[in-house]
């Protein structure tokens, strides 16, 4: 097939393409307002610059954020139209998908940084989901993948060593866990998942795509999609989830105009911003100077995740803070993630490595190809001067459309083509304007997303801001122990404080130190319990005196077994007993139970089943040491796994009424009494917790009444 470029034009509609790229009309674009300010952020004017550039301009983003006006861009257009001689057109030719074709610079990024050799080397740049919802049929699974693979020939990709690449096959599997036990299903779930999160998939032998169906009971199911980022980036990956879906239904999709490979052949880097690049390369700062463990350098690198949800009425302020001052919500978060970094940088200046999410508008339908589109630009951040946060975020959204604009030629690539070292360890990404993560249709087949990974190899620190449920959610993802756990958990809840400090309105005055993160932050993290490796542990935990409310005062080590298997009888993988940990040790368990299928269901206790409901218990070990805030600080962990994790709607609870320190605790998250009802051994006082009160009574998760004591329900 072949495509034209279309001819350079001479004509723009400005405000129709702005309004197109922000979703209104176009006479509801102010023509005397800041454009930025009526919701234009670096992505969607990136789109325009692509658009424009496609039609016979030569703008780039720099000159649009300079001056972000209607008038001030209509002028700019016009100063910047290339004769229709100049704009030739440009013809793809994907006739032959077999032969080699160029190897884009990020793509050869995650192709060296596999090897050990490399520093902070040794791993995989890929993204992994599951997502849980009905069960599919396999057939038609299996056909539905084939049909992608071939839709998009960078599926079938193969990089060798030659710095080009061929299209070749891929493939697919099935799991059936139907007849297994709840146990068995538990286990190989978690087994897959642990695979599926650290694997490398071996894409020398074109396996850039691996999709299983796991069959559950009850009718469930569970897609597990790992692609490898050589192939297709985090924008590529929600467009081949989307086809799946549709492709599953049976839907006829378009045919392509143009494919990756055509795409990458003809890019190239304009001569302007080569020479931009080398000009500053001489003055560009080297990475931040974080304090690394040199002993770790030989050590198996892990991986530390850190997440934190702003929820849609607290990114609804950060954003019209950000556009009242001019700047974009992604900037102003990239503003106080270098604060974050740098307090903790033995350096002051320093650059910070950003993604580019740059398809040339081309063809109509460029945003549907699969590739690795993504590029990447340096940054250069200086902390020197004390500035306001708001100073702070204009100087960020400068220097990122500064780079960015000159982004068909990055940083990188100057940096490789000179021969200089490549080392970028810490990234900001940002995929704001991109929309939610994955389409209605994606959860309609495939089901919610239970489980999302992506990383990168030779980073140190990949911090990411994406669009979920209305709100925002920041991901960081920490290489240990070459950055101590410790160290990267006070540089998070530092940027938690910043971003914290921007949703409040607080732009105007200096980010204050990491000292003022004063409230006690704790990380846990837990998985489900396993029946051989974890009933000696919670066997003590249980024949403590404290946690007589469990009632398996005098429990033997079979009967915990028998307890744990019977939590995990439900076919409901949320369902079940885990286990919490806490600087690597265990430290409390708790259960996540169906309320339609448990006591509550009894006549008699008031309980009304609602969709979305979750019953919880908990129990935290009793120790000698005391940590202000604990059992708070877990009950937090425990209610945003039921609800941001795992879909609840409401909790439910049934404490005894004599146990007043866990109801002191129930209501500080949220918890709403329904009334009392009595049972064979207690009068049990029946509360509820709904999604929406525990985010306006936690601010969303983060906070609670200072809760010290070590509690059990």
């Amino acid at each position: 097939m072949v495509v034209t470029r279309p001819e350079a034009s001479t004509e723009i509609d400005l405000r129709a393409d702005i309004g197109a790229v922000l979703g209104i009309a176009p006479d509801a674009v102010d023509p005397e307002g800041d454009l930025i300010g009526q919701g234009l952020d670096s992505l969607r004017m990136m789109r325009l610059v692509g658009r424009w550039r496609s039609l016979g301009y030569d703008i780039d983003l720099a000159r649009l954020s300079a001056a972000p006006t209607l008038a001030a861009w209509a002028a700019l257009l016009a100063e910047r139209r290339i004769a229709e001689s100049d704009a030739a057109a440009v013809e793809f030719d994907d006739a032959d998908l077999a032969a080699a074709f160029p190897v884009a610079t990020t793509q050869h990024a995650y192709w060296t940084g596999r090897s050990r050799d490399h520093g902070l080397g040794g791993g995989a740049a890929h993204l992994y989901v599951e997502f849980d919802g009905p069960a599919l049929d396999p057939e038609r699974f299996r056909a539905a993948v084939t049909a992608l693979l071939e839709r998009h020939p960078m599926l079938r990709v193969r990089p060798p060593h030659d710095s080009t690449q061929v299209a070749e096959a891929g493939a697919v599997s099935v799991h059936d866990l139907r007849e297994q036990s709840p146990t068995a299903v538990a286990e190989a779930l978690e087994e897959r998942r642990q695979r599926g999160t650290d694997r490398s998939l071996p894409v020398e032998d074109s396996a850039v795509l691996r999709a299983e169906l796991t069959l559950l009971p009850e009718g469930r199911g569970r897609v597990h999609l790992a692609v490898d980022m050589t192939a297709a980036d985090a924008m590529s990956y929600r467009v081949l989830v989307d086809d799946l879906a549709r492709l599953y239904l049976g839907e006829h999709l378009p045919e392509l105009g143009v494919t990756f490979p055509a795409l990458s052949a003809e890019r190239r880097a304009r001569e302007a911003d080569v020479a931009w690049w080398k000009a500053r390369i001489a003055d560009l700062p080297g990475p931040p100077e974080l304090p690394v463990n040199a002993a770790a350098a030989d050590a198996a690198p892990a991986i530390l995740r850190l997440h934190h949800l702003i929820d849609a009425d607290a990114r609804q302020r950060l954003e019209e803070g950000a556009r009242r001052r001019g700047v974009t919500p992604a900037a102003a978060m990239a503003a106080a993630f270098a604060e974050a970094v740098g307090a903790f940088s033995a350096s002051s200046r320093f650059h910070l490595t950003v993604p580019l999410f740059d398809r040339d508008a081309v063809t109509p339908d460029v945003d549907e190809v699969v590739g690795t589109f993504t590029s990447t630009i340096v940054v250069d951040v200086d902390l020197a001067e004390e500035q306001p946060l708001a100073e702070r975020a204009s100087g960020m959204r400068a220097a990122m459309h500064e780079a960015a604009g000159r982004g068909t030629a990055g940083g990188l690539d100057v940096l490789r083509e000179l021969g200089e070292p490549v080392v970028s360890p810490v990234v900001f990404t940002s995929a704001l304007g991109l929309g939610e993560l994955f389409s209605p249709v994606v959860a309609e087949v495939l089901g919610e997303p239970s489980w999302i990974v992506s990383q990168a190899p030779q980073m140190l620190l990949d911090a990411k801001v994406v669009e979920v449920s209305g709100g925002l959610l920041v991901n960081w993802g920490v290489r240990t122990p070459d950055l101590a756990p410790k160290t990267a958990r006070s540089m998070f809840d530092y940027y938690v404080r910043l971003l914290d400090l921007l949703v409040a309105g607080e732009w105007d005055t200096p980010a204050p130190g990491p000292q003022s993160v004063t409230a006690p932050v704790y990380h846990f993290e837990s998985r489900p319990m396993d029946v051989d490796r974890d009933a000696v542990v919670a066997h003590g935990w249980l024949n403590h005196p404290k946690s007589a409310y469990w009632g398996m005062l005098n429990s033997s080590v079979a009967d915990v077994q028998e307890l744990i298997r019977e939590a995990g009888a439900d076919p409901d993988p949320r369902f079940g007993m885990r286990i919490g940990y806490f600087e690597g040790e265990p430290q409390f368990l708790f259960e996540l139970y169906n309320p339609a299928t448990s006591d509550l269901a009894e006549p008699g206790t008031g309980y009304v089943h609602e969709p979305g409901d979750i019953g919880m218990h908990l129990l935290v070990a009793s120790t000698d040491r005391r940590l202000p805030a604990f059992t708070g600080n877990v009950m937090l962990h425990i209610m945003r796994t039921a609800f941001f994790e795992l879909g609840a709607e409401r909790v439910v609870v049934e404490p005894d009424v004599r146990n007043l320190d866990v109801q002191a605790l129930n209501a500080a998250v949220g918890f709403v009494v329904a009334g009392d009802y009595p049972v064979a051994d207690k009068v049990a006082r029946l509360s509820y917790c709904t999604r929406a009160n525990f985010i306006r009574v936690t601010d969303n998760g983060r906070s609670l009444a200072t809760v010290d004591q070590r509690s059990d329900s």
